[in-house]
C-alpha cells in the first residue's frame, strides 16, 4: 500500500472526508484528491499544515515515509516540545509585561515641567 493510500484510509477511518480534510488545512479539494490518489506529492509546507491539522500524523512520515504513520504519543519529542512551548510562553508573557510598563510610562499624566503626576484617589 502507497503512502497516498495509507493516508487516504486514516482520514476514511476517522470518517473524515477529503473536503473537510480541505477545509481544516487550508487546501482546496482537488489538491487533497491529488494528494490521496498519489498525484501530487507531499512537501515541507503541506507536511506541516495537516500535522497542525491533525497533530497525531508524523510529520517525518508524511514526507518520507519512514516510520510510523502515528506519532507515539507521550514521546520524549512530545516532552521536550511541550517544555519548549512552556519556555516560549514565559517569555511572551515578560515581554507583554514589559510593553505594558512601556505604555503606562507613556500614558501617565505629566505636569508642566514635565514630570509625571500622581493622581489622589478621593
Amino acid at each position: 500500500m502507497t503512502k497516498s493510500e495509507q493516508l487516504k484510509d486514516y482520514f476514511k477511518s476517522k470518517g473524515i472526508k477529503q473536503q473537510e480534510v480541505a477545509d481544516t488545512c487550508g487546501f482546496n479539494k482537488s489538491f487533497v484528491s491529488e494528494l490521496f490518489s498519489g498525484k501530487r506529492t507531499i512537501g515541507y509546507e503541506t507536511a506541516d499544515k495537516i500535522v497542525n491539522a491533525f497533530p497525531e500524523l508524523n510529520r517525518q512520515w508524511l514526507l518520507t515515509g519512514e516510520g510510523e504513520m502515528l506519532r507515539a504519543t507521550g514521546s520524549a519529542s512530545d516532552s521536550d516540545e511541550v517544555s519548549a512551548l512552556r519556555r516560549e510562553v514565559a517569555e511572551l508573557r515578560e515581554t507583554v509585561e514589559r510593553q505594558n510598563r512601556i505604555i503606562d510610562a507613556l500614558t501617565a499624566p505629566k505636569s508642566a515641567s514635565g514630570e509625571k503626576v500622581e493622581s489622589k484617589a478621593s
